[in-house]
């Protein structure tokens, strides 16, 4: 779990923020610099938030509401709420739930960082930019659709989101970062709003992605049938005998399990009678230090399901 450290100026307009609205820190009233008071000293106080004005449009610094479910307000004294700042709604447990106006195009890192009874949230359309760790830890969520004007899925984004089932996303989506889904072991349907050629075009860091392995992927070309469910995999190792053990979760209609190794740049095949019934397997002594890819399949209505091998491929190091 992350530390975060609110600074001293942020607690102090916290405190402020609980006083009458609207209000404003001036420049003239401290010893700061004119450039430093312009963009630490100069917040604002309205009932349930402290902002700021840039440019002529509000930054939300920090919410200090009541909680439940939040609107966040398009405008604020008659100028455009374009942002939310980083961890704006951060640590706050009486949140349930977001809704936030198509005039916002920002929301920064670790914006709602262990809101942890947050279960939903309404991302707008004109969004631009979702900062890493935004929803990290707000194990409530149970699931969000991704506006179609975000291009990237950052670092941690949805990380810890362990009750989140599942995910909508939209074609524009080019990149999503590692560990933007680490920990999320509840994901089993992701809603992918673009073909099966446009998702396999995505960059992807897999890197403590492993969810993204392993839910069901729905095409928007789809009507009826989603991908298949793939066995999730998990490794144990034996250091003393330099061997590994893969574990995997049952495939429902499975008859036969099989599992292969990537070795000499090509697929072989270790075993691939296990019965339905038996979701383990433990390799021979192998050399300590080795790399290996390992694949497993189930064999349903008498064929193997060897779709996207590739993607679902777990690497595991003898010890």
């Amino acid at each position: 779990m992350k530390k975060r450290i609110i600074s001293a100026t942020l607690t102090a307009a916290l405190v402020l923020g609980m006083t009458a609205a609207p209000a404003t820190v001036s420049a003239a009233s401290t010893n700061a610099s004119p450039d430093l008071a312009a963009h630490t000293l100069s917040y604002r106080f309205s009932t349930d938030y402290t902002y700021d004005v840039v440019s002529g449009c509000v930054t939300i610094i920090r919410y200090t509401g009541k909680g439940g479910a939040v609107k966040v307000p398009s405008a604020i004294e008659g100028m455009r709420v374009t942002k939310i700042n980083r961890e704006a709604f951060s640590s706050l447990s009486t949140v349930s739930s977001v809704t936030i106006p198509d005039t916002v195009e920002e929301i920064g890192y670790s914006a709602f960082y262990e809101c942890t009874a947050l279960r939903s949230i309404t991302l707008p359309n004109s969004l631009k930019d979702l900062g890493a760790y935004a929803f990290d830890n707000c194990k409530n969520l149970t699931s969000i659709t991704i506006p179609d004007s975000i291009t990237r899925i950052r670092s941690d984004t949805f990380s810890e989101c362990t009750g989140l089932t599942s995910i909508t996303i939209p074609s524009s989506v080019t990149t999503i970062d590692s560990g933007a889904f680490y920990g999320c072991g509840s994901l089993s349907r992701i809603n992918y709003l673009g073909t099966k050629e446009q998702w396999n075009k995505i960059k992807i860091d897999y890197t403590d992605n492993s969810p993204l392995r392993y839910a069901s992927l729905q095409y928007s070309t789809q009507t009826s049938t989603p991908d298949p469910v793939y066995p999730k995999v998990s490794v144990e190792y034996n250091e003393k005998y330099h061997q590994f053990r893969l574990t995997w979760t049952k495939v429902p209609n499975a008859q036969y399990y099989g599992v292969a190794a990537y070795v000499s740049g090509k697929w072989r095949i270790q075993k691939q009678d296990i019965p339905a019934s038996q979701t383990v397997y433990t390799s021979p002594k192998l050399k300590e230090g080795k790399t290996y890819l390992m694949l497993v399949c189930a064999k349903i209505d008498g064929k193997w399901d060897l779709s996207e091998f590739n993607r679902r491929a777990v690497s595991v190091t003898v010890k």
